[in-house]
């Protein structure tokens, strides 16, 4: 065993598989065969090293299995493996006689299976046909690889061949078992059981009686091509509709369902990926992963295709999120154990692996191209369909159920049920395209004998039976005639069920579930022997031994922090290393001081404050803390607790505030110490001023509140309250932190960061001012209390998403963000409390951390699905936050700015509850914060959000005032406030829907689309520029229309960004008309700012950007087209033919004062401006009771397309 490199445990779908494999007679269930013909020069020795230099790559292609003796079966990675290549020279043969050949060659390699405790698991035949001419057969066991796996091979496998770059090791496949171990339990089955509560397998009607445990598994495939109007057709719809084309294809397959079954609620297989999203470089791993998962819908006899559609994919959305989830499992949640939930599985091919025509053309390389494929199928039915490059379908049925008379009725049922859907907009059209139903008699399930007497053997087997379910379930007592599953038995029980009653299997215990009916099936069976064997042989001891030393390794790793030697300095953690590092840059700042400077009105015992905070300094070592510098590096040093002494100075009522912000202010010696202090002022005999200030190096928010708990229970007695002991201290947690991250461990931790935040952007918020070269590092605090009833939706939003309150909030600020800046990758950064172990929650000390959540907004999603994307980013970054946030940025390297944070611009941080004076109390006084001016932003914006024990959620932001005035900042969180609002209510709403501007803003802009109906002749100023030029409103509407087709020209459309480089005045007013008209986003910023898209500046700064511009030669050019241009181009006329086309083209004819307008062209094309726009959907809303969205006007639909939208609003139908 001296070859073993890793030893972990089974994926639930590897256990499963195993359990199938081993107990149920179907190990050649899971065994693939891959046959390639290879045409040209083949080096045989060369392709031997590629293949073995592959599976040294990739750690689960040298696994073995273990299980027997053990409670949960191993895998076994083993570090010397070489692939067994079995060469054949059948050149003396005719092409006949190899192909008889080759069919025997492959039976009789799938005949002699795989020992599943020997590595490796795979094999290849290479067969020489002829000059140049060769067959290679790939056998391997599925519990390796699943197909997705079969390709990343290959491809490295050509790769390797070409002599191309070697590419680096892929993460192994340890890490997707360590992410499952993350996973929570009971959300999955919680998710399951609501999924599937009263579902009723869909069975299709067999024509044969069929056992799959005993069929020799023949299969029977036919593939056809749809017609490539279908094809299309279905694709189109697949955009029309907003839904994937696998969508479509499981909708065709459960409305066909819906026609053998009988039933409109249907459920039918799909098979999933299984690599989660968040999992670093999943996608170049290799291993088991795809999974098959039950996908329930339903089919009503009519309704909005679209909408329907739609639901099928968000249900289908939210179930990836557990699709790891075993199928055994989910048929026990589903009240289903040891029957069929489903008969049949739907596949949709996303891209075959394209080894045609690797290497052809090219000299000295062979091409490999697959022949065929040998693969056992599941289920009585499977639909595979390849949408590129034609829509294929391949039925794949067992013989022993089903003949081909059946395929045909399928095939005939799909391709008419696809022209259907390719095409109508009512359900009920798609429903009758399926014909008749086609539901024949079940024959009914065999149920269990009815109860008889006993024999004298029966009686003894049951309570043998029942001794091993009491014994694996754990429980006192079972009754005889109870399910296993019912009791709480899985497959993993199920196994050590049948590994301790001789004969049993555990097909023969999902058949019979009882203690009962298990040893009935027993007696019938011939009697079995329930002896265990309890020896051990030396293969499995020494995996044992192996197992244990791997423990010990992680669990050294992962055991807390324990008290070390106070022997002079000791090491700090790196979170206080970041921070001293920016004290020595300057060292009189206070942006790191955490100050409390409190008012007490009330009688206040002086003596009982000094000796709760003397008992504080004495149980906290953070307090008594010094860091010295030590070769550059800081070290610290615990003193003995100080004596504490409240001395208060007399102080006049109207001193009070400068004299608590110079206590604030004084700058603390980190050398010197000490880095907390506290200072006392009586302004009246009931009245004091109390200022507590600590350094960030010693404490954190979190430590704010376990003092003041602490101050609180102290004071109330007397200084001499009973305290925890605490287990550990800072130092201590330093110590273990230097330990745990470091060499490997720590470059495998910072794996996900790097992977996760590459080519992080700069977030382009609008600013009031340019980054000053020396920022300042001011900031100021708006604080706003949300109100009560957006608060309890927010709430109720989390809940119904089974999310966190910051996964909410997290998605609103994102819609906001992309809102001002037009950006889809919003890098947001959120602090977290770092105390991710019970034995740290208690101390003061510096322990919080940053966390980059980065949620892309791509594909403009629903709210709802934003939420779940936020909440999965959160759940991966809290997984890894234990990298602290400096040692992240030296991973990245990022270029760096004076100001700005290193990797984002916006935080975010959800507050567990308020730290500060509201939790401190000292007897019946009253305490209220003071008010200090001298504020300080790390941030350019920070939105901190509390939640609340009373269930309010308010926030305050904190901004740099080097960027930011205060008006700005309260529109933003005016914005925030509203798209939170508007998007917990609709979260089914996109994105791009969601308003955010306030009612007030909105009634605004509707008072400004009369503009033009006050000014019909368009003389009158609109503005006076810098070089006193009036521009009237025809001048001005004219130089944006005009201004609006050059970008149009450069590629500007809906939803673009257009960032501008401009002065305030006319140029900025045309530019940002101009970037309306054409439905983009207008951005200010800096010059030589970056940022992504076209930049409108002006010349002297078009060398700054990428693509520029120059507005000034733009007004040359604008200047010299004639005044009375087209907006843009002619369309044809095209007259109305609808009720709603006549209204609609009537309202635009009399916006744009002409006598009438076609409806083949939009708005815009008809010589319509952005008022007319805003002007057009208050019409709409007051002649049809609908409401168009600003957006989608400014998507330059035509007046017809326009008409089609507004009759399916009044109908109902969503978008």
């Amino acid at each position: 065993m001296g070859d073993v490199e890793d030893i972990y445990e089974l994926s639930p779908l590897q256990q499963g598989m195993l359990l199938h494999s081993t107990h149920d007679g179907a190990a050649d269930m899971y065994l693939s065969q891959h046959m390639y013909e290879v045409e040209g020069p083949l080096d045989y020795q060369a392709l031997e090293r590629t293949w073995n230099a592959v599976l040294m790559a990739h750690p689960s292609l040298r696994t073995s299995f273990h299980w027997e003796g053990l409670d949960k079966p191993l895998q076994v990675v083993h570090r010397d493996v070489t692939l067994p290549v079995h060469r054949h020279d059948w050149t003396h043969l005719d092409a006949a006689q190899q192909r008889e050949r080759l069919e025997r060659l492959h039976a009789e390699d799938r005949a002699a299976g795989f020992d599943l405790t020997a590595a490796p698991l795979q094999r290849l035949h290479l067969v020489r046909l002829g000059e140049d001419r060769h067959s290679l057969t790939w056998t391997y066991h599925h519990l390796l690889l699943d197909g997705w796996s079969v390709a990343v091979v290959m491809t490295e496998v050509m790769a390797r061949s070409g002599g191309g770059p070697t590419p680096p090791d892929p993460p192994p496949y340890r890490d997707y078992i360590a992410w499952l171990q993350r996973q929570d339990p009971e959300a999955t089955k919680d998710f399951w059981t609501r999924t599937l509560a009263g579902v009723t397998p869909s069975r299709l009607a067999p024509l044969r009686p069929w056992d799959p445990r005993r069929g020799t598994g023949e299969v029977s495939r036919r593939t056809v091509d749809l017609p490539e109007r279908i094809g299309r057709g279905l694709r189109e719809a697949a955009a029309r509709h907003r839904v994937t084309f696998g969508t479509l294809v499981q909708a065709a397959w459960a409305v066909v369902l819906r026609r053998y079954t009988g039933r409109s609620d249907v459920v039918f297989g799909s098979t999933s990926s299984g690599r989660p999203a968040e999992l670093p470089q999943v996608e170049r791993m290799v291993g088991l992963f795809a999974n098959t998962l039950p996908v329930r819908v339903s089919v009503p006899d009519d309704g909005d295709v679209g909408a329907w559609l739609r639901d099928i994919q968000d249900r289908y959305a939210q179930m990836r999120r557990y699709e790891y989830t075993p199928l055994a499992d989910i048929k026990t949640w589903a009240g289903t154990p040891g029957r069929a939930l489903f008969e049949s599985l739907v596949v949709l091919e996303n891209a075959a692996l394209a080894v045609g025509s690797a290497g052809a053309g090219q000299p000295g390389r062979p091409a490999f191209r697959r022949d065929a494929l040998y693969d056992k199928i599941s289920f009585p039915l499977t639909l595979t369909v390849a949408p590129q490059p034609v829509s294929e379908l391949q039925v794949l049925i067992h013989r022993e159920r089903f003949d081909e008379g059946f395929v045909d009725d399928v095939l005939a049922r799909l391709h008419a049920v696809f022209e259907a859907m390719a095409s109508a907009d009512r359900l009920s059209v798609v429903v009758a395209a399926a014909g008749p139903d086609a539901v024949a008699p079940l024959a009914p399930v065999a149920s269990e004998a009815p109860a008889e007497p006993l024999s004298a053997e029966a009686a003894r087997l049951e309570e043998k039976v029942a001794e091993v379910f009491r014994e694996v379930l754990g429980v006192p007592d079972v009754d005889p005639t109870a399910s296993f599953f019912g009791l709480g038995g899985d497959s993993f029980a199920a196994v050590r069920v049948v590994s301790r009653i001789d004969g049993a299997s555990v097909g023969m215990l999902a058949t019979h579930p009882s203690v009962r009916g298990l040893a009935r099936a027993l007696l019938d069976s011939g009697g079995p022997d329930t002896a265990p064997d309890d020896e051990l042989d030396e293969k499995i001891a020494e995996l044992e031994r192996r197992l244990a030393g791997e423990r010990a390794k992680r669990a050294a790793l992962n055991a807390g922090p324990v008290p070390v030697p106070r022997d002079g300095a000791l090491a700090c953690t790196f979170q206080q290393e970041a921070v001293w590092f920016m004290n020595q840059y300057d060292p009189a700042s206070t942006v790191y001081h955490i100050p409390f400077p409190l008012r007490i009105r009330g009688r206040l015992d002086v003596e009982a404050l000094e000796r709760a905070l003397q008992r504080l300094v004495t149980r906290h070592e953070a307090l008594r803390t010094r860091f010295l510098n030590q070769d550059g590096v800081p070290r610290q040093v615990i003193d003995p607790p100080p004596a504490v002494r409240l001395e208060p100075i007399d102080l006049p009522a109207d001193h009070v505030e400068r004299w608590a912000a110079d206590e604030c202010a004084r700058p603390f010696d980190l050398a010197q110490g000490p880095v907390f202090r506290y200072a006392l002022a009586r302004i009246a005999p009931d009245e004091h001023a109390l200022v507590l200030v600590f350094h960030h190096i010693v404490a954190d928010g979190w430590s704010a509140a376990v003092l003041g708990g602490e101050l609180s229970a102290l004071y109330a007695a007397g200084g001499e309250a009973d305290l925890e002991p605490l287990p550990v201290q800072p130092a201590d947690y330093a110590a273990w932190q230097r330990r745990r991250l470091r060499g490997a461990e720590l470059e495998h931790r910072l794996g996900y960061w790097r992977e996760t935040l590459a080519d992080l952007p700069v977030v382009s918020f609008p600013a009031d001012r340019p980054r000053p070269d020396r920022p300042t590092g001011r900031g100021d605090t708006i604080a706003r209390q949300t109100p009560d009833e957006l608060s309890a939706a927010v709430r109720a939003c989390a809940r119904e998403h089974r999310v966190s309150l910051l996964a909410v909030l997290q998605a609103a600020l994102l819609v906001v963000l992309h809102r001002y800046t037009g950006q889809r990758d919003l890098p947001i950064g959120s602090i977290f409390s770092g105390r991710t172990r019970a034995d740290i929650e208690g101390l003061v000390g510096f322990f919080g951390n940053t966390l980059v959540l980065r949620t892309p907004l791509d594909g403009d999603p629903t709210f709802g699905e934003l939420v779940r994307r936020c909440h999965d980013t959160i759940l991966n970054a809290t997984a890894h936050q234990d990298v602290p946030f400096n040692l992240v940025v030296d991973a990245l390297r990022p270029e760096r700015a004076a100001g700005r944070n290193p990797l984002f611009q916006i935080g975010l941080t959800l507050l567990p509850r308020d730290i500060g004076a509201a939790d401190l109390v000292l007897g019946e006084v009253s305490i209220e914060p003071i008010v200090v001016p001298e504020r300080y932003a790390l941030y350019d914006i920070s939105v901190d959000v509390s939640d609340s024990p009373d269930g309010t959620l308010p926030l305050s932001v904190e901004y740099s005032t080097d960027l930011f005035d205060a008006d700005r900042i309260d529109r933003f969180i005016d914005h925030y406030l509203t798209a939170l609002g508007e998007a917990v209510a609709a979260p089914g709403a996109r994105v791009g829907d969601i308003e955010i501007l306030t009612a007030a803003e909105r009634d605004r802009v509707l008072r400004d689309t009369d503009l033009l109906a006050r000014h019909p002749g368009g003389g009158e100023v609109a503005l006076v520029d810098g070089d006193g030029i009036r521009w009237t409103h025809r001048q001005l509407d004219a130089a944006a229309g005009r201004l609006a087709n050059r970008l149009r020209r450069a590629g500007v459309g809906s939803g673009d960004r257009v960032a501008l480089c401009l002065p305030p005045g006319a140029d900025l007013v045309t530019a940002l008309l101009a970037v309306w008209k054409t439905g983009g986003q207008a951005v200010q910023v800096a010059p030589g700012e970056p940022v992504p898209g076209l930049v409108l500046t002006h010349a002297e700064h078009a060398g700054s950007f990428g693509s520029a511009l120059a507005l000034d030669t733009e007004r040359v050019s604008l200047a010299a087209e004639p005044a009375g241009a087209p907006a843009a181009a002619e369309v044809p006329h095209l007259p109305p033919v609808t009720e709603t086309e006549r209204r609609l083209a009537a309202t635009v004819a009399d916006l744009l004062g002409v006598e009438q307008v076609g409806v083949g062209g939009d708005l815009f094309g008809l010589g319509g401006n952005s008022l007319h726009a805003t002007r057009l959907i208050a019409r709409i809303r007051g002649a049809f009771g609908v409401e168009v969205p600003v957006r989608d006007l400014f998507a330059n639909p035509s007046l017809r397309e326009l008409a089609a939208r507004i009759e399916e609003d009044a109908r109902g139908v969503p978008h």
